[in-house]
């Protein structure tokens, strides 16, 4: 009898009861993975997990129907807690996914879009909301990579900032922020500048694969310093 590959055989032991709008976008994401062990020595440095599939992210955010590539992302994210543990510890690394397609400055239409849909996107201001609460306290370099929860910290002030930009860039496909948006953008930026939580998330531009990213998030954090120290109101 033949033997699975490795790729199905982790999608048929953890991630079978994954919503099925998913499941080939997941499927991809395991074999991404695999192959790019295979290719090279396992490094377990700090940040390879986080943006070993960003090439195969970067073709799904690249596809011509965003809103639809969006719903996959925000399914991974708001993914519940599982009570297998080894199933939970892949839905963590799926979660931040999901949040790294939603980062991707060519995704802030459908984002900006999306939460304006007040059946659609409260589990998704839920779930970010979620993450702005991960506790990132005497986190050093070695341990982020015990802790997928501080990368999905930092993706998720990515995902504010394109929200914030694409709303400042479009003001006419938003009539308004909900309040929800309002206060999750407020939060994000009070967040930022938390001096525990900056040095953590500067931590990230230490790292050689998430180095470009952080230059979003330094930018982000010194326009929420301003605006919070001279109470300017950024929203559109």
């Amino acid at each position: 009898m033949t033997e699975a590959p490795p790729a199905e055989r982790i999608f048929e032991t953890y991630l079978k009861d994954v919503p099925e709008r998913t499941r080939p976008l997941v499927r991809s994401l395991v074999v991404s993975r695999i192959a790019a062990y295979q290719e090279k020595p396992y490094d377990p440095k700090v940040g390879e997990t986080w943006m070993i599939n960003s090439e195969l992210l970067d073709q799904y955010a690249n596809q011509p129907d965003k809103y639809s590539v969006l719903k996959q992302a925000v399914s991974l994210i708001t993914l519940s807690k599982h009570q297998d543990g080894q199933t939970e510890w892949y839905y963590r690394w799926l979660r931040g996914n999901g949040l790294s397609i939603l980062f991707d400055k060519k995704m802030g239409e459908a984002l900006l879009e999306f939460t304006d849909d007040e059946e659609e996107s409260p589990g998704l201001i839920e779930a970010l909301n979620s993450f702005l609460d991960t506790d990132v306290s005497g986190l050093d370099k070695k341990a982020l990579s015990d802790v997928p929860e501080a990368y999905s910290l930092f993706a998720t002030f990515l995902v504010c900032d394109n929200l914030l930009k694409e709303g400042r860039k479009n003001p006419y496909v938003s009539p308004g922020w909900s309040l929800d948006v309002k206060e999750l953008l407020i939060k994000a930026e009070k967040r930022a500048v938390n001096p525990e939580v900056r040095r953590v998330m500067n931590i990230f531009g230490e790292i050689s694969d998430t180095k470009p990213l952080h230059e979003r998030f330094a930018m982000f954090a010194s326009s929420a310093s301003l605006r919070l120290s001279s109470d300017r109101n950024p929203l559109p």
